[in-house]
């Protein structure tokens, strides 16, 4: 019998993550779903975590944490998309501090993901896969800093999976 898949599904802002999860886990995988939801309800389907995107080791700690709960990963799904980066906003009128928001935060939380992913996974394999609207493509008007951390979140996908493929981790 093979042996089920264990997913974590890591969620920052807003929550695809959940939905997610209990589909996979109506496939059969063990999933934990690690969030930045302030009340992490329960669920009946799978495991919640809450978590922190505000540091690699927070990130690190609740990697760790789920992986004590259902064992390690073979896949990490990831969608970081802070409500911030929704807030349509003239780029000349945009305040220092709601680019930090919408545009580094979304980035830096999604290298720490990757970073606490390869911890797991780099020396086993496995997956990442990360979620999020492709319209950094093409830009969209008044929401320059979600189209800045999409490209940018874009890049450390391809980067990562560059260096990683060659270790059986498929990005």
């Amino acid at each position: 019998m093979d042996q089920a898949r264990t997913v974590f599904v890591v969620n920052a802002g807003v929550d695809v993550g959940s939905a997610l999860g209990r589909g996979l886990a109506s496939r059969g995988a063990r999933v934990v779903l690690l969030t930045d939801g302030e009340a992490v309800p329960p669920d009946d389907v799978i495991e919640r975590i809450a978590c922190s995107f505000a540091s690699r080791a927070a990130l690190e700690q609740a990697f760790a944490n789920a992986a004590a709960r259902v064992g390690a990963p073979d896949q990490v799904v990831a969608s970081v998309l802070p409500l911030a980066a929704l807030q349509e906003q003239a780029i000349q009128a945009m305040p220092h501090e709601q680019w930090q928001q919408a545009c580094r935060a979304p980035m830096k939380a999604l290298l720490y993901v990757l970073q606490a992913a390869f911890t797991h996974m780099g020396e086993r394999g496995g997956s990442v896969v990360a979620l999020g609207p492709s319209l950094s493509l093409a830009g969209a008007p008044r929401l320059a800093a979600l189209s800045a951390a999409l490209e940018g979140q874009r890049g450390f996908v391809k980067s990562a999976a560059r260096q990683w493929g060659r270790r059986g981790l498929t990005v």
